[in-house]
């Protein structure tokens, strides 16, 4: 079976080549580095913006095969791009900006139509329609820049750092409005980004690039958790995980871990502000850093934080000045979590894989996405 994607591309970016050659059966893959690794060029070769050699391929479509003299226009591609600085027509309004995004030649009017709806009920964005773009807050304009490229009818999605501008309240805003895209329209996307939880709510795969190479490629957990790049991601690093909603009240929310045998478990998590509730129909995510996880040998009893979660060790990391002890849960998903340990800790718990044990972590440490 072929790979989603299958990408052999190079890129003369000056001071390096791109050289990118991976393939990968992720829809949604994310491509992580430093400032000026190549991840915003490979975005623009992609979408034919930058010339380019070698060969790309998303699903069934090749986009490029320099040896068999393929290179398709920008507007052949069926790409989305939705680049870092918006590129939004200032004196138009959001209405007509939408509209500027056109399709291919052989999308029908009625399936553009549904998409435009579509798009503006997933963002939000019909109190808007009538408001010029500069009347609009940041947040407001990234939403109208990805509502405009997938009402192009876009068979992939390219998302070039797509909060980077945005500060931490606005990031946490558009954070939900990306995963509803990904979740009900099903697109393929591929995502740059240097922040982590970006890329562990919205994809299963991510690449790490260095000097225009692929140097790692794996799940958020396996990338993330490597020696070499945790210490320099710790403070952005969360650990991720999906539950069914269960009650929402101005005191807390209470949701809850489906597990392997039909069973259930019981979160306790913050109270969501009315603007942002929940509907119980769908999963909600949380986040929680990694040193906020505890680890018991036992279930501790007349303790403050109520969450209590049993769970098996699967491998222990050990970085320079902390371990990281990677732990799976009993639900459906085997879902891995991580906690940051001092090595002492780990040591004196004798802690090993394969071992049962338990996460624990307050109430206030997980934050609901």
């Amino acid at each position: 079976m072929k790979a989603f994607y299958e990408f052999d591309l190079q890129l003369n970016l000056g001071e390096f080549d791109l050289q990118l050659a991976l393939q990968s059966n992720s829809p949604v893959l994310g491509l992580f580095g430093p400032s000026g690794c190549g991840k915003s060029s490979c975005l623009k070769a992609i979408a034919g913006l930058r010339k380019a050699s070698g060969y790309l391929r998303c699903g069934s479509h090749v986009l490029l095969d320099t040896t068999n003299s393929i290179d398709l226009d920008p507007a052949e591609r069926g790409v989305g791009y939705v680049p870092q600085n918006h590129c939004l027509f200032p004196h138009w309004n959001v209405e007509r900006n939408l509209l500027a995004g056109r399709p291919q030649k052989h999308i029908k009017a009625e399936a553009r139509a549904t998409r435009f709806q579509e798009a503006v009920e997933i963002l939000e964005l019909k109190p808007l329609l009538k408001r010029r773009i500069q009347q609009l807050s940041g947040g407001e304009r990234q939403r109208v820049a990805l509502g405009r490229a997938l009402c192009a009818m876009p068979e992939l999605l390219l998302l070039d750092e797509p909060m980077a501008s945005l500060d931490a309240s606005l990031k946490q805003r558009i954070l939900p409005f990306l995963v509803r895209v990904r979740e009900e329209l099903s697109l393929p996307i591929l995502i740059v980004s240097h922040n982590p939880i970006e890329l562990q709510l919205l994809c299963k795969e991510v690449v790490v690039l260095e000097r225009g190479q692929a140097v790692s490629q794996g799940s958020p957990m396996e990338v993330f958790t490597q020696a070499n790049i945790y210490p320099g991601i710790a403070t952005a690093f969360e650990n991720i995980l999906e539950l069914d909603l269960m009650e929402q009240s101005s005191e807390q929310t209470i949701a809850y871990l489906i597990e392997a045998k039909s069973t259930s478990q019981t979160i306790a998590l913050p109270p969501i502000p009315d603007s942002k509730k929940k509907d119980t129909k769908h999963p909600i995510r949380i986040g929680i850093a990694a040193s906020d996880l505890l680890i018991a040998r036992t279930p501790p009893v007349d303790i403050s934080a109520r969450n209590i979660i049993a769970c098996r060790i699967e491998r222990i990391k050990r970085l320079p000045s902390a371990c990281l002890v990677i732990v799976k849960l009993h639900d459906a998903a085997q879902t891995e979590l991580a906690a940051e340990l001092t090595a002492i800790a780990v040591q004196e718990l004798e802690l090993a894989p394969k071992m049962q044990v338990y996460i624990v972590f307050k109430t206030n440490a997980a934050r609901i996405y």
